[in-house]
């Protein structure tokens, strides 16, 4: 059932917030039970009652399935360009819910969504206690669930995710590939912290393939508060870098590839954005059931790799789904997940993502859908997101990002983000230190790398396999 509550927009000034007073004990939120699945929905075959495959859905069961899906997610299926596999549950549903944690600080938040009091070894899985349905102050309640889902997010002092990326021009198309790393360092939890700003973290985004754009890179620093991110951006056109603003996190990498605050699904700042509205219902959640092809254990660092039968397989290569667009993941199954749903309206007045809509399962804590709308109530961007799980000692088994799908109704561009290795560590080792995170430092160019004349002509040379501008 769903509960749809609205909420009265309220100027915040950047400079004043008063506090609610209450304090909230952090704690580990209780396991949803099995979500309610609303009537007239089509089979769901349960696997932990016999079920050996899911049911096969395409545009010829669109009335029965849309209710579980965001309604321009639903679009595409009564088109056939989305297609799924769905199931009642998970083969095992147990490692689909949030990281293990046993902290018990005080936490507050502020009307204005900052938190009252910086934790001190930074964000963590389960910050706030929070209801199964929405109650309460439902702006408060916004917010916790927001920090809760950061929290999720950073599951270890360091992340590292190495990303494949298949850029469709159209659906149909064939994909341009390339490859990027995603590091987040949380020097809080590294107990690293410069300065009278309390960090959040520190996220370098760099290009690996193809060689055109080595060195591309983005860097950013969060801090803890009202002021806006530090950005940096490096160009491997004219061997510099430049510093931009918080506001760019919206902007693409480059054309049709993801933006900064695309990864993870949602990765906007909680204290810039302001709840508009709040709901709970059951969606379909996009999971990848396959365990890491191998773990790998280095000094205070552990990498997971997903390859081989662990891999997200698309439609474009498996041509499992007929008629179904190529982006389309074969070999995850869609199962239904108590889910928030969280509109927020930017206070940046220079974002691109001026509304959102931010679905986040409540097992989890993770963001699984962002629908971002512009100045003109145009929705610009659609993103879902594929959970993973895996398994360490620290944390249990628990459910991580394993990439996304990013839909652009207005040109249609479809990109699919997969995670085929995640790296996590305690502590700082080689490479991954703030010297590394450093707007002064986190690229270096050598002195005989072409110029930008050549680089260009580079870019721009035809039937190259990896040519991404193509």
């Amino acid at each position: 059932m769903s509960h749809n509550i609205s909420l009265k927009r309220r100027g915040v000034s950047r400079a004043v917030a008063w506090i609610i007073s209450i304090p909230v004990i952090l704690s580990v939120s209780i396991a949803a039970a099995d979500p309610e699945v609303p009537s007239g929905t089509g089979p769901l075959p349960d696997p932990l009652k016999g079920a050996k495959a899911g049911a096969l859905v395409n545009a010829k069961h669109s009335s029965l399935y849309r209710k579980l899906l965001p309604p321009e997610l639903a679009e595409l299926l009564d088109v056939g360009e989305f297609q799924f596999e769905a199931l009642f549950q998970p083969r095992e549903p147990e490692r689909w819910t949030r990281p293990k944690s046993a902290e018990s600080d005080s936490l507050e938040v502020m009307s204005s969504g900052e938190l009252r009091s910086v934790p001190q070894t930074g964000l963590r899985a389960s910050m706030f206690e929070i209801p199964s349905v929405v109650q309460g102050d439902h702006r408060q309640l916004a917010y916790k669930i927001l920090w809760n889902t950061a929290g999720a997010i950073a599951q270890s002092r360091i992340i590292a995710n190495h990303l494949k990326i298949a850029i469709f021009q159209r659906a149909d198309a064939p994909p341009h590939w390339v490859e990027f790393l995603v590091e987040r360092l949380y020097p809080l939890g590294l107990g690293q912290s410069v300065g009278r700003e309390k960090p959040l973290f520190r996220e370098k985004i760099s290009a690996l393939k193809p060689a055109a754009i080595e060195k591309l890179s983005w860097l950013t620093l969060r801090f803890f508060g009202l002021g806006e991110d530090f950005v940096w951006a490096a160009s491997p056109m004219i061997n510099s870098i430049r510093q931009m603003t918080g506001s760019n996190r919206s902007d693409p990498i480059f054309s049709r590839m993801f933006a900064p605050d695309d990864l993870f699904v949602w990765s906007g700042k909680n204290e810039l954005v302001e709840p508009v509205s709040i709901s709970s219902q059951p969606l379909l959640v996009m999971i990848v059931e396959p365990r890491e092809t191998s773990s790998e254990k280095q000094g205070p660092c552990v990498t997971k790799t997903f390859s081989d039968r662990s891999d997200v397989q698309l439609n474009v290569d498996s041509h499992r789904l007929a008629g179904a667009g190529g982006w389309v993941p074969t070999n995850s199954v869609m199962v239904p997940r108590d889910v928030w749903k969280i509109e927020v309206s930017s206070r940046d007045p220079f974002t691109n993502d001026v509304r959102q809509a931010i679905y986040i399962d409540k097992d989890s804590g993770l963001p699984i859908y962002k629908v971002v709308w512009d100045q003109a109530g145009r929705v610009i961007k659609v993103v879902v997101g594929l959970l993973r799980s895996v398994s360490d000692e620290v944390y249990g088994a628990h459910a991580v990002w394993g990439g996304a799908i990013i839909l652009q109704p207005g040109d249609g561009v479809r990109t699919a983000i997969i995670a085929k290795e995640l790296s996590r560590c305690d502590s700082m080792v080689a490479g991954k230190g703030l010297i590394d995170f450093d707007p002064s430092s986190f690229v270096v160019f050598e002195t005989n790398q072409k110029g930008p004349s050549e680089q260009e002509k580079k870019l721009e040379q035809s039937g190259k396999a990896d040519d991404i501008l193509d």
